[in-house]
């Protein structure tokens, strides 16, 4: 299951899940076992459509002469800081979305500039790195419900997350900023 809601795994709502947070994550839950896998970098994107047409911002100053493409709902709080400077000095929000695949979507129909995880924004050659923060790095985490983990196909399928995390590190940790 694919969800923006976040199951509950010490609830039996789910056995698995791969989860983005905060860099100082606490506790999960009792009887869930949490596997630090990454810490992932965000960056600015707009797609090579937009820059070629309105310019591509290259520090958060300039960001407030863009259209801006926007979290909203749960994902708003971690917008960063420069975001909401912008708005203040005029910049327009374009959209809003409270998906991240809605916010990829719309910075891919040129739509406006805004924040991704560097593993999406890298994976899509349409779109153009504006510039990295440090204000939103976050842990990539698996977590397992603990009665879970030693099943076979329970461990088969978290040996390979934390294999193809390790083979894609260079994205999520957003190493591979040039097209």
């Amino acid at each position: 299951m694919i969800t923006d809601r976040q199951m509950e795994l010490s609830r039996g709502e789910a056995d698995i899940a791969l989860r983005a947070a905060t860099l100082s994550v606490g506790p999960m839950g009792d009887g869930v076992v949490v596997r630090r896998l990454a810490t992932g970098k965000q960056g600015v994107y707009c797609s090579k459509a937009y820059g070629k047409e309105n310019g591509v911002p290259r520090s958060p100053d300039e960001l407030a002469a863009h259209l801006i493409i926007a979290g909203s709902g749960e994902l708003a709080r971690f917008d960063p800081a420069f975001m909401q400077q912008a708005r203040a000095k005029g910049a327009v929000i374009r959209q809003a979305s409270s998906s991240i695949l809605n916010i990829a979507s719309a910075i891919r129909s040129g739509l406006g500039c805004g924040p991704l995880p560097c593993v999406l924004g890298e994976l899509d050659p349409g779109f153009v790195l504006c510039f990295t923060f440090d204000e939103a790095d976050y842990a990539l985490l698996l977590m397992t419900r603990d009665e879970m983990r030693n099943l076979p196909h329970v461990r088969a399928f978290n040996d390979f997350i934390a294999s193809r995390t390790a083979d894609l590190g260079h994205m999520i940790e957003g190493r591979t900023l040039s097209r």
